[in-house]
C-alpha cells in the first residue's frame, strides 16, 4: 500500500493562504463563487487546524492512502484533540464539498500531492473531530 503523502502539505497550505487572500480581495468587487468559497474554506482550515494538520501529516507514512476508519483511528490514538475552532473549519470545508472542488484540487495537484492523501487527511480530521462519516459529499 502506498503511504499517505505528507511532505508537501505545508506547501499546499501556504498556497491556499495566498490564494485565499487573493480570493478575498476579488470578492470585494464580485459575488462570491463556489470555488472562491472553497479556497476561503481551505484557508480557514489551514489557519484553524495547523496543529491538527501537522499532527496528522506526521503520521502520514503510517497511514495507507486507502486506509479504513479503524486503521486511521489506530494511528490517531494518543494525538492531541483538535480545537473546536478547527473542527468547525474542517466541518465547513468538508461539508461544502471542498475536497473535490476543482480549484482546491488544482492547488493540491499543483503541489504534487496525491488527491487520495487529501482524502485521507480529511477523513482523519473528521474522525478526530468525531464528525459523522456522511458529511463529505465527495466520492
Amino acid at each position: 500500500m502506498k503511504p499517505f503523502q505528507s511532505g508537501a502539505l505545508s506547501h499546499v497550505l501556504c498556497a491556499a493562504l495566498l490564494l485565499g487572500a487573493s480570493a478575498a480581495d476579488s470578492r470585494r468587487h464580485l459575488v462570491q463563487a463556489p470555488a472562491a468559497d472553497c479556497v476561503t474554506r481551505l484557508t480557514s482550515l489551514a489557519a484553524d487546524c495547523s496543529a491538527q494538520i501537522q499532527s496528522i501529516t506526521a503520521l502520514g507514512p503510517n497511514i495507507p492512502v486507502n486506509a479504513n476508519d479503524d486503521q486511521i483511528k489506530a494511528q490517531l490514538k494518543g494525538q492531541p484533540a483538535p480545537t473546536p475552532t478547527c473542527c468547525t473549519a474542517a466541518g465547513d470545508f468538508i461539508s461544502g464539498g471542498c475536497r473535490c472542488d476543482p480549484q482546491v484540487l488544482t492547488i493540491v495537484q499543483g503541489q504534487n500531492i496525491n488527491t487520495n492523501s487529501l482524502k485521507t487527511l480529511v477523513r482523519a480530521t473528521e474522525l478526530s473531530c468525531n464528525a459523522p462519516a456522511n458529511i463529505d459529499p465527495c466520492k
